[in-house]
């Protein structure tokens, strides 16, 4: 292959995987200096010889498409330094994500096929992703699931009947949460009981009851927490097919679980929450998971000794339907608030800014 051509091959990923600028622009410390260097530096830095990177750095330089005649500055020149990006750039699936969410919440409540397109590619083949498995038999494992009481009388009345009233409700009275729309039934739990009570937020003095559940056969869980941990290696070579995509995906991950999890105030759930949904919707029905392992929202997020479980309670077959859950007799019980533990940052104020 002439070497120009192989130029032209390369000036995509090149153009991706670079910085570029006057040397007054970004190498400024000793550590910027060490890094920036002319096209030809990098080319070396890429396993290409003395000679072949000149040769090559030559052609990207002569044919860049940008003419400064027209007003427009090229990417490669011969004054310009170059320095490889050493993080993951996740805009790519950023933008995606964000106009997904704005589609979603403003112009159309189902997903179409660029949705639906979207989300396959962001997740990829369910049998790549790290999952929990949850068994019946699991020793001393419990799932904690916690109701809010309006009084104690209610309270009272949820403990008569704890595991019909600590189950999953019914589909005719699901309101919207952060894993499902208004109609669809999930049963959301916790790991931990002090996790399960702070989720319902409760306020000081307000009653809640609190019941363990247990699985009644094997359910697998997608481990959102781990899916930056899981994710395929970076290829070596920038110039590798879907070095570019695999990056991307992976910092976007970095910074998915954190946004997914990010507290919404009660007046906004309704449209915040939709973007999550549909995501919770494509994992259970198009992944075919039976639910979603996120960190704790109200106990602290990213909290590293606990979890919370979105799961679908039942699995249907027509009209027939087996329960995912089933309650763990004699685990109920009635509890008070007494304090709240509060977590702030300092915000400025716009006007203060």
């Amino acid at each position: 292959m002439p070497i120009c051509e192989l130029a032209e091959a390369m000036r995509e990923s090149l153009t991706r995987s670079l910085f570029h600028a006057e040397p007054s622009d970004i190498c400024v410390s000793q550590e910027d200096i060490s890094r920036c260097v002319p096209l030809a530096g990098i080319l070396t830095q890429l396993g290409f010889d003395s000679l072949m990177s000149q040769h090559l750095a030559a052609c990207l330089i002569d044919n860049d498409p940008c003419r400064p005649q027209y007003g427009a500055c090229p990417f490669f020149h011969a004054r310009f330094v170059y320095a490889l990006k050493d993080y993951e750039d996740p805009w790519q699936y950023t933008a995606k994500w964000r106009d997904f969410s704005y589609e979603i919440k403003h112009r159309r409540r189902f997903y179409d096929e660029s949705g639906v397109k979207f989300l396959a590619d962001l997740f990829g083949n369910a049998d790549q992703l790290p999952f929990i498995e949850l068994h019946p038999n699991g020793e001393g494992f419990r799932i904690y699931r916690s109701r809010k009481a309006s009084d104690r009388g209610q309270a009272e009345e949820i403990l008569k009947d704890p595991s019909t009233q600590l189950f999953a409700p019914p589909e005719t009275k699901a309101v919207e949460g952060r894993m499902n729309p208004r109609g669809v039934s999930l049963f959301y739990g916790a790991s931990r009981e002090d996790i399960a009570v702070s989720e319902v937020r409760p306020s000081v003095g307000s009653f809640v009851v609190v019941g363990q559940f247990r699985p009644t056969h094997k359910l697998k869980l997608l481990d959102l927490p781990s899916l930056e941990k899981n994710l395929p290696d970076v290829p070596q070579s920038i110039f590798a097919e879907d070095f570019h995509r695999i990056v991307a995906r992976r910092g976007f991950f970095r910074q998915f679980h954190s946004n997914i999890i990010q507290p919404v105030q009660p007046a906004h759930e309704a449209l915040e929450y939709i973007p999550t949904q549909a995501v919770a919707e494509f994992v259970i029905h198009t992944l075919r998971f039976h639910g979603i392992v996120y960190s704790p929202v109200q106990n602290g997020i990213g909290n590293p000794t606990g979890v919370n479980f979105a799961i679908a309670p039942k699995t249907y077959l027509g009209w027939f339907h087996t329960p995912h859950l089933e309650f763990i007799e004699g685990s109920a019980e009635l509890l008070q608030v007494t304090a709240i533990q509060h977590t702030t940052n300092p915000q400025l104020s716009e006007r203060s800014s």
